[in-house]
């Protein structure tokens, strides 16, 4: 049995009161009315955000290593908890590599890289690894039916292949990836590319997922002297150094929290956002239901000059056989942005936690899930003495029953939200499922 659901922002409820009502046993007899427009559900574009990096390549391979098991859960589903199924998916892979404008920075070349990969999809792959073919499309899409383990090969390839340069702005990346040219949304330099070089990738009603690998935090800046070595208004504080002691030259948090509401117009049912690395093995969380703002409290997430190394912050992650990570407080910040439903984070690789990614990828995974199958109310439906919803469900004027017990019926359910910003979602099998734009009608007898 699969499961399909219905977007929040199609919701509405419609209280129909007579305006002669004159006692509250009539009003209360007045039946709670909710249509809901159905929307796509089974749609997906993934969108991996590497840190440009090269010394990292470790992490890269743990990610592809646990990208096998990841994929096949998403196109699985999970009928019981009633998560659907994604049969339609496009992966884009980027990474935080924006440039030095015409600055020479270490890591970025000689005489400085104006745009670098400037939030472009990669295309191909790379001679560097085997099996790894030139000339792949920028969006690597895949529909059911098709060879799943060509697009994870095909997604393994564009992980390990690029590297550029060292400066990370892993949100601006994200922004200018995703964003069309016609957008007022300014960037230093040039415009955005969802509906340029990226075209194809984003679609309109598809659940948006973004998967951020990260040894370094974000430092997006808004003042490029922010990495020229020669600034007078920053040339006395080491390069390494200067993200964290000015944040004021970086774009704010809320850039991105508004950018990517944006992309998925406002409905932020539809976006989940998983961060992979700087969270050290020591910090306990819930995996299920991540608390940015308890993990940014703890006390080895904080920002510490190294007191072996004065130029460079102290790292929260030095495991054996992988580099150094840092603590990525600017992507908690964003993460804190959204319900915790939403999110998934994951510690860095290695001993301990040599599995940390596949429990993160597998948590992101059920996220998924929850937002394809989201419904959220905004309150709870009526219940009867019997606690169960006094609605019945019409379909374009046809009626569908409510699921019972059996877990092979056909027909529609409740099930409880994440949080007090969801209360319930509605869920309905995927063998009734109603085409996209037809209308759902719940009518609910009202209670004392």
């Amino acid at each position: 049995m699969r499961i399909a659901t219905f977007d929040a922002a199609a919701v509405s409820w419609l209280a129909i009161v007579a305006a002669s009502c004159t006692s509250s046993d009539e009003r209360a007899a007045d039946p709670v009315v909710i249509e809901v427009e159905m929307q796509r559900t089974d749609a997906l574009d993934l969108l991996v955000v590497l840190d440009a990096t090269d010394s990292h390549s470790e992490e890269r391979n743990a990610l592809t290593s646990s990208l096998p098991a990841f994929l096949d859960r998403i196109v699985a589903g999970d009928p019981s908890a009633h998560r659907p199924a994604v049969t339609d998916l496009h992966v884009g892979v980027i990474d935080s590599d924006l440039g030095t404008a015409d600055v020479a920075v270490p890591g970025c070349g000689d005489s400085g890289d104006v745009d670098g990969h400037d939030g472009v999809l990669f295309s191909g792959g790379t001679p560097l690894v085997s099996g790894c073919e030139e000339g792949a499309p920028r969006v690597r899409a895949w529909s059911r039916g098709q060879d799943l383990a060509a697009l994870t090969s095909s997604m393994a390839c564009a992980i390990r292949s690029g590297f550029g340069c060292k400066w990370e702005q892993f949100l601006e990346a994200t922004l200018k990836a995703l964003t069309p040219s016609t957008s007022d949304v300014a960037f230093l330099r040039g415009v955005g590319h969802a509906d340029g070089a990226n075209a194809g990738f984003r679609r309109e009603g598809a659940v948006l997922a973004v998967l951020v690998l990260a040894y370094e935090d974000d430092c997006s800046v808004r003042d490029e002297d922010l990495y020229d070595a020669t600034s007078s208004v920053y040339r006395e504080e080491a390069l390494a150094l200067r993200c964290h002691r000015f944040p004021e030259a970086q774009w704010p948090i809320g850039r991105y929290a508004e950018g990517l509401a944006r992309v998925v117009s406002g409905n932020l049912s539809r976006l989940v956002y998983g961060l992979l690395g700087g969270v050290p093995a020591e910090v306990s969380y819930d995996a299920e239901r991540p608390d940015p703002t308890a993990l940014l409290a703890h006390p080895a997430m904080q920002n510490v000059v190294d007191p072996m190394d004065p130029n460079h912050l102290r790292p929260s992650c030095n495991a054996p056989g992988y580099g150094h990570a840092f603590p990525p407080r600017r992507l908690l910040e964003l993460a804190g942005a959204w319900p915790r439903d939403r999110i998934a984070v994951a510690t860095c690789p290695g001993w301990p936690a040599v599995d940390a990614y596949d429990v993160a990828l597998a948590a992101m995974a059920r996220r998924i899930g929850d937002a394809l199958g989201q419904l959220c109310l905004p309150r709870t439906l009526p219940r009867g003495t019997d606690g169960e919803p006094t609605c019945a469900l019409t379909i374009d004027g046809v009626s569908l029953p409510r699921l019972g017990d059996d877990a092979a019926a056909s027909g529609w359910a409740v099930v409880a939200g994440a949080d007090e910003s969801c209360p319930e979602r509605v869920v309905i099998t995927d063998d009734v499922r109603p085409d996209a734009g037809a209308t759902l009608r719940f009518e609910c007898a009202s209670t004392p």
